[in-house]
């Protein structure tokens, strides 16, 4: 039996774009994809609330509370040696990882959000 010597943290990870499979990349990813990377300003949420205004500006401003919310947690919160929990809708199981790297943009994965 294995144990866990340090607290882990354990992030429920959702993905609504089937075309992105995590399991068969072997990589979790968000998208917002007007916005670009927010590698500059990941743990700042008002700099990303002010990003997400200029590129939604259909949108509220609760709703840039909550998608600023989400995007610091990802690309600023999450931590290496973290796990991940995935519900993996093609086949009904939950996939389950490690985090191996840190934040990094990706232009392709961005290509595929809405």
């Amino acid at each position: 039996m294995t144990s866990i010597d340090t607290p882990t943290t354990v992030w429920g990870i959702h993905n609504d774009l089937p075309i992105f499979d995590f399991v068969e990349r072997g990589s979790i990813a968000i998208g917002w994809s007007g916005l670009g990377d927010i590698g500059q300003i990941r743990s700042d949420r008002a700099a990303l609330k002010a990003a997400l205004s200029d590129v939604y500006p259909h949108k509220g401003l609760r709703t840039f509370a909550t998608w600023a919310g989400v995007l610091a947690r990802f690309a600023g919160d999450i931590q290496i040696g973290d796990v991940v929990v995935h519900p993996h809708r093609p086949d009904s199981t939950v996939a389950i990882g490690v985090v191996i790297g840190d934040y990094e943009f990706s232009e392709s994965v961005s290509e595929l959000a809405p």
